[in-house]
């Protein structure tokens, strides 16, 4: 019997070496997949952040391709002409959907410049194009900016009149002048001072 015992003592030091072996081993392979989790969730962040860059920067290129079109045909057709001939006031645009370019918007802001032209010359407008787009629930936009005489060149007149070229339409609302009923009171007044004026008086 006691040469049995060493047996058994040696058994059970090779069974406990083993099972600490097995433990290592399964703290390994927890680690490992650990780490390769880790990676795995880098690798589809930078795919995420990739695919993010590339919409942006399609929706942007698209921006700019509308930005261009639209400023051209603000260059155009900015300015309305009459039966006579003569050249109106500019169109106002806010947030109308570019033709062929979808979820884009534009806007168009004419305002006279300060900048006084040489006699002879049209007046001048500053123009501000700009073109609106959403991404990721954030509002994107180009802008342009363009001086533009108050005038209509041979060539684009006779484009309206061939192929049915119309100038852009205003789809802001006029803004309201304070001044323009005041305007007609003093006109009013003013003809009712002419019509007294000039009303024949009897000196006797």
């Amino acid at each position: 019997m006691k040469s049995l015992r060493p047996l058994a003592v040696a058994h059970d030091r090779a069974a406990r070496r083993t099972a600490r072996r097995r433990g290592l081993t399964l703290i390994e392979i927890v680690l490992a997949m650990g780490l390769l989790a880790m990676g795995l969730t880098a690798v589809i962040g930078v795919f995420s952040a990739a695919s993010e860059l590339g919409v942006s920067a399609r929706r942007r290129a698209e921006a700019a391709s509308a930005l261009e079109y639209v400023t051209g045909q603000v260059t155009e057709r900015l300015f309305p002409i009459d039966a006579e001939g003569l050249v109106g006031e500019p169109a106002i645009v806010e947030d109308e959907p570019v033709p062929g370019y979808e979820g884009l918007t534009y806007s168009v802001v004419p305002v006279l410049s300060t900048v006084t032209p040489p006699p002879g010359m049209p007046p001048v407008y500053r123009v501000d194009v700009t073109v609106r787009w959403s991404e990721q629930g954030r509002s994107k936009a180009l802008h342009h900016r363009m001086l533009l005489p108050a005038a209509v060149s041979m060539g684009d007149r006779l484009r309206r009149q061939v192929f049915g070229f119309a100038p852009i339409e205003s789809t802001a609302p006029p803004e309201d002048d304070p001044d323009a009923d005041d305007g007609a009171e003093g006109a009013g007044s003013q003809s009712e001072r002419a019509t007294r004026d000039t009303t024949p008086r009897d000196d006797r």
